[in-house]
């Protein structure tokens, strides 16, 4: 079947997980949310302990911010095996002579896979990503991953306790992967649910700090590449 030839059928051996969809937390100028940061689901230690593969984080934050999420996130039951920032992206693409596509397409998920190979012994097509972008999906199941998860994410428009948020239930995850043969493509959007933040655990506050030298690098790179694009644009007009 379909699912087979996909490989959509076993349990993954990495499952990687994006901080936008177990988390809601400020610092991110998509959201222009307070410092706050919430459990986005509850029962997120059991039900990842169902799911039967150890976690590695994978995000574009920060080494800081991901590590701080992660004792947030560790604090209150939840395992994880390892982080995949954006340092370790950059190095991914230094060791894979991929500067072209540094320069283009920024830190893109997609190079966390041989990082990832080499890490945890663990090859690209036992690995399983739960993102809320699918730009990001579409790139690692274009280079071998698995399959991709595309985790609903609609953050509330005011930060008061009744404020509500679009969002999954973890366990429908879990509950459709070992229903593989309902899959039409290797990337699967769960139902979506609606919060409160009352129902959140508050578990941290991440403070804007002082940036690393790599990060002020980082930044630098992303307004040149801005700057890049807005003179292209205007090339062509």
């Amino acid at each position: 079947t379909r699912s087979d030839r996909m490989g959509l059928g076993k349990t993954p051996r990495l499952l990687l997980l994006d901080l936008d969809c177990v988390t809601l937390y400020g610092g991110n100028p998509r959201d222009g949310l307070p410092p706050e940061v919430y459990l986005l689901h509850p029962d997120l230690p059991d039900t990842l302990a169902q799911f039967g593969a150890p976690v590695v984080l994978l995000t574009h934050r920060s080494r800081e911010d991901a590590d701080y999420l992660n004792r947030c996130l560790q604090a209150h039951g939840v395992v994880v095996q390892g982080i995949v920032s954006a340092r370790e992206l950059f190095l991914s693409a230094l060791r894979q002579g991929k500067i072209r596509l540094l320069v283009n397409k920024g830190l893109s998920k997609s190079l966390a896979l041989d990082w990832l190979e080499r890490r945890y012994d663990c090859k690209r097509t036992d690995m399983v990503l739960i993102d809320d972008r699918a730009e990001n999906l579409q790139e690692l199941c274009d280079n071998g991953m698995q399959a991709g998860i595309l985790a609903p994410f609609v953050a509330p428009d005011s930060f008061d306790q009744q404020a509500e948020l679009t969002t999954f239930q973890f366990a429908d995850v879990v509950a459709q992967w070992h229903a593989p043969q309902a899959w039409p493509t290797p990337i699967f959007t769960p139902p979506t649910c609606t919060r409160t933040l009352a129902e959140l655990p508050l578990i941290g506050s991440l403070s804007s700090a002082k940036l690393s030298y790599f990060e002020q690098g980082r930044q630098l790179i992303k307004s040149l590449r801005r700057w890049q694009q807005r003179l292209f644009r205007s090339s062509v007009q």
